[in-house]
């Protein structure tokens, strides 16, 4: 019952099944296979704490549990659990501070950093977290300039901090992001023109801009 590879595979097949739990919308079945697979991930650690891919594993984990805590509005919960895998996963950027899927993980954990805080009204808190979360993609992406996975993401985060600082009211950094933001999207589009979900992410960004330009225009006129 303690062979690491088979607890590992087991923390493997609970984070399938709460995956498909919570896209079925059955959250709170979600969240205790997904704390069960948490669980054994930090048995596996209590043999060996430093070891690299079982701390990636915790931070998968932490986040996986910490997205259905959000889900279910709980955000005081999902906020630690982000901040925990926030904390691993600089703890194994120390030892190869380049390392790509370090890099990633640490953007896809401040990435829920940002959404908690944002989803809270703590506008102040979000932006840092998303800004830091964009300071990596654009660092990933200067290794391989045409990866479309890691454009996707750039454009994603991009669309996070416009939205944040819309709700701060600082239009003209807001339309800047989105404006990159659709640059990126149309770049990805260009690769594969008939996959629908670039095609979406387009129309949504320039719905956008252009509710920006229209309070900025408005703005204008009225002074």
């Amino acid at each position: 019952p303690e062979r690491p590879e088979w607890l590992r595979d087991l923390t493997i097949s609970l984070d399938n099944l709460g995956r498909v739990h919570e896209d079925r919308g059955n959250l709170e079945r979600a969240l205790s296979v997904l704390e069960e697979s948490l669980q054994v991930v930090r048995r596996l650690l209590e043999r060996d704490p430093e070891r690299p891919e079982w701390l990636r594993d915790l931070t998968v984990s932490l986040n996986n549990v910490g997205r259905v805590h959000g889900d279910r509005g709980d955000f005081d919960r999902a906020l630690s659990d982000f901040q925990e895998s926030l904390q691993v996963v600089r703890r194994l950027l120390e030892r190869d501070p380049e390392r790509p899927q370090w890099l990633s993980d640490l953007s896809v954990s401040l990435n829920n950093v940002g959404v908690v805080y944002r989803n809270r009204g703590e506008f102040d808190r979000a932006l840092p977290a998303y800004e830091e979360a964009l300071q990596i993609r654009r660092r990933l992406l200067e290794r391989d300039p045409e990866r479309s996975l890691w454009l996707r993401d750039l454009s994603l985060i991009l669309d996070k901090v416009g939205d944040v600082y819309e709700k701060r009211g600082d239009l003209d950094r807001a339309l800047q992001s989105y404006e990159e933001s659709l640059e990126v999207k149309r770049k990805i589009s260009g690769k594969d023109p008939k996959r629908t979900e670039w095609l979406d992410g387009i129309s949504v960004v320039m719905g956008k801009l252009d509710a920006i330009r229209g309070r900025m225009s408005g703005g204008k006129a009225e002074a």
